[in-house]
Parts: C-alpha cells; structure tokens; sequence
C-alpha cells in the first residue's frame, strides 16, 4: 500500500482537487486474496470512471490494465518478493513487469518500518493484552518461539527482542509451521 500503490493513483486527488480517489480498490489489490474481486465487469467499470475523474488518469489506468491483465498477484508477489529482501537488506527494489506496466520502486527497510508502524503496534498490544490475560508478565516468558513470515521483519524482531529482554528466541521452520498449524487445528475440527 505505501510503497506500490500511489504509482497507481493511491492517495491522489480528483481532477478538481476536492477529495482523493477512492481507496477501496488499492486495498483490494493489496490483499491476496481480495485481489480477484477487482476482476468483475463492475469493479473495472468503476475503475474507468476513476480514471476519467483522477488528476493522474495514467496511474489509475495502469491499474486498470494490472487488473484487466489479471496481474495483480504478480504485483502482490513482487511486493512481497521485496519485502522479504528487506529482512536482510537495507534496500531492495519492487520490480514488476506486466503487460503493458513496468515498476522498478525502490523501497528502504525504514520505509517497510514506518509502513507498518501501526500494525506492529497492533500485535505487541495483543501481546501486552495475552500475557494480562494470562496473569504474567514479559519477564516470565523464557522462550518464544517465532513462527510465520512476520517474524522475520527486522521492525518486529526489535519490537519483540525489547518486550521481552529476558527470553530465549527460538526460530523454526516460519513458514512450514504455520502451515502444519493449520492442518492441525483443521484435522480437530473436521477430523
């Protein structure tokens, strides 16, 4: 949303300058598996009537031709590819070559932070609220085990090293875990 998005028009305004175009689409096409929604015969008539009215018609028409080309989980998996690079880099780049749109954005590891500064803030909150829930605090917690693609942000591995100073960080398998997670709680549920 913050890096890929306003080169299509995110946060810019009408013709006339009075509001900013509508945000609904972009979080679609920024959400996996809302991206196919924007497919249908109406989301694309909406987005041709968002070009006519935008001050930037051509980056809401290379929206319009992303979705028309059905490439917005190319998009999604360069944005993703990127940030995945970020884990370990200080910089990288989206680099998406569709159709008839090409994005090479530079993005910075500070930029992914600041990106998702309210989201990190979310998840230690759910933290702070699971640990009082649970009647204990950061300092009785001697191992945490990190699971999921998230755990590998930089911005959140700081967060988590700094709410609990005292814990052992144990990494697994991120991505296989989750997965194995969920065909085990399907399994108890279904099985």
């Amino acid at each position: 949303m913050a890096r890929a998005m306003p080169e299509l028009g995110l946060g810019s305004p009408t013709l006339d300058g009075k509001r900013l175009l509508p945000v609904a689409p972009y979080h679609d096409l920024s959400t996996w598996h809302r991206i196919n929604r924007l497919n249908s015969a109406q989301a694309l008539s909406e987005l041709h009537q968002t070009e006519r009215e935008a001050r930037y018609p051509r980056r809401v028409a290379a929206m319009r031709s992303i979705i028309m080309n059905r490439e917005g989980h190319r998009l999604a998996a360069a944005v993703e590819s990127a940030k995945v690079a970020l884990t370990h880099d200080e910089g990288a780049t989206i680099d998406f070559e569709g159709d008839e749109v090409a994005l090479a954005l530079p993005v910075t590891r500070a930029q992914l932070a600041a990106a998702i500064l309210r989201t990190v803030d979310r998840i230690m909150a759910t933290i702070a609220a699971t640990l009082a829930l649970a009647g204990t605090g950061a300092t009785h917690i001697e191992t945490l085990i990190l699971t999921g693609g998230s755990t590998q942000i930089p911005a959140i591995m700081m967060r988590l090293r700094a709410a609990f100073p005292t814990a052992r960080f144990v990494e697994t398998d991120a991505f296989g875990s989750v997965g194995l997670g969920l065909a085990l709680d399907a399994a108890r549920k279904f099985g």
